[in-house]
């Protein structure tokens, strides 16, 4: 039987944070390449590939785990998502202001 090692939630923060702030970073009002500044799209495809494994885990992941684990609810009833299917017209988008605060949460 063949062993594969999935990728910790570390490794997964990791690689998603490298590969795309410098899409982040790069948002500008007056030259829109995403809807949002902080939710980033991303490719469940690329992120798979990386790490060899089927790209549902990847989604899967993302959104039934780890947006529950660190997606909240504000006092005043509004959701904050770390990752949601849909900002505006962008798909599969991660909040990466608290992708960043998470990372480094699990960097300590």
């Amino acid at each position: 039987m063949l062993k594969m090692k999935l990728p910790t939630d570390l490794e997964l923060l990791q690689f998603i944070y490298k590969k795309y702030y410098h899409f982040y970073k790069s948002f500008s009002r007056e030259e829109k390449n995403r809807e949002t500044k902080i939710f980033v799209p991303i490719s469940m495809d690329e992120i798979a590939k990386y790490f060899h494994i089927d790209e549902d885990i990847i989604f899967g992941r993302l959104y039934y785990y780890l947006d529950q684990k660190y997606g909240y609810q504000r006092k005043d009833g509004t959701n904050v998502p770390f990752f949601t299917l849909m900002a505006g017209t962008d798909k599969h988008c991660v909040n990466f202001p608290l992708l960043s605060s998470v990372l480094a949460s699990l960097q300590e």
